[in-house]
């Protein structure tokens, strides 16, 4: 990282930092099958690569006298990569949203990853390509097949602003 200050009395200062870092041996509950007669086990595994960023700016554009005009803008970007869970585990269910819906931690991907299971969809004739519906017409018959949707639990990109004014301190 790095920390920056220009102009008389600091009116502008720049804080940068970056990081990359690998977490192991986290602890993480999984699930047993029935027949073992536990639900769950606690485990201390995983290896998950974090790398990001964070960048500060202050500025006081006014400083005269009995007037002062303070900004900050902040902004950070984190990433992640599963990069191992368990031997023989090669996905972790982190919570279970309903209705198909998945948030998952799997190897090679990026925690946090919405899944989904889609409508099965008729294949050939007139109607191919469109979402079988089950009898009664109220719902959609649901796909084997999971599939990424284009969300993730996790932002992209945090930012804030914020500004003070002050006259005579």
């Amino acid at each position: 990282g790095t920390e920056m200050n220009f102009f008389k009395g600091n009116r502008l200062s720049i804080d940068f930092s970056y990081y990359n870092n690998h977490v192991y041996d986290q602890i993480m509950s999984v699930q047993l099958t029935q027949p073992s007669g536990a639900t769950s086990i606690k485990l201390n595994a995983g290896d998950v690569q974090n790398w990001g960023y964070e960048l500060d700016l202050n500025a006081t554009p006014i400083q005269s006298g009995s007037l002062r005009w303070d900004m900050t803008l902040t902004m950070a970007s984190q990433h992640n990569k599963i990069v191992e869970l368990f031997p023989g585990l090669p996905q972790k269910v982190i919570t279970n949203v309903g209705h198909g819906v998945q948030v998952l931690a799997r190897e090679g991907e990026r925690s946090g990853n919405i899944y989904a299971v889609g409508p099965r969809t008729v294949e050939g004739g007139e109607f191919a390509g469109r979402a079988v519906v089950e009898p009664g017409g109220i719902s959609y018959v649901l796909d084997d097949q999971e599939e990424i949707l284009t969300g993730n639990i996790y932002p992209d990109f945090l930012g804030g602003f914020s500004t003070n004014l002050s006259y005579k301190g």
